[in-house]
């Protein structure tokens, strides 16, 4: 496991105990295909090891909380529903979340970025983002870039 990863946890296990108890429950994988330096699913918390060398401690914490609440809210892993694609599901986690974890040193995606509104459920987000991007495939091809 990452050593930075394993300082933050250790701090948490004294400080923050539902955020330990979360972690615990999941198998820590270093993954280096992915794009993005933190997600889980399927009982795992993958880490790509170059991703998050780039970010600061600050950063890899609140990206580690913010894949603790992922877990806690099951999203958007166990309640995507069928025929979803990944990209969308995983944005519409990203805007229920950003209420509580955009801060200046991690700008996470808002609702208003897609003249959507505040203070919704994932649910509804995964609907009007399907409506706003009908023709999105499970690459996620028709968003291009987009910020993890």
């Amino acid at each position: 496991m990452n050593e930075r990863i394993s300082r933050i946890v250790e701090r948490w296990f004294l400080t923050e105990t539902i955020l330990f108890q979360l972690y615990c429950t999941h198998v820590v994988e270093a993954n280096n295909t992915m794009q993005c330096p933190l997600r889980v699913g399927k009982k795992r918390l993958e880490y790509s090891p170059t991703l998050i060398e780039t970010i600061s401690d600050q950063e890899l914490e609140i990206r580690m909380r913010i894949e603790m609440a992922r877990i806690l809210l099951k999203h958007p892993y166990s309640r995507q529903p069928e025929n979803c694609p990944a990209i969308i599901a995983a944005i519409a986690s990203d805007l229920v979340l950003s209420h509580d974890f955009s801060s200046s040193v991690y700008k996470m995606i808002r609702p208003r970025d897609f003249q959507l509104q505040d203070g919704q459920c994932f649910e509804w987000y995964l609907r009007e983002l399907m409506k706003m991007f009908p023709n999105v495939g499970q690459d996620g091809e028709a968003f291009g870039e987009f910020p993890n």
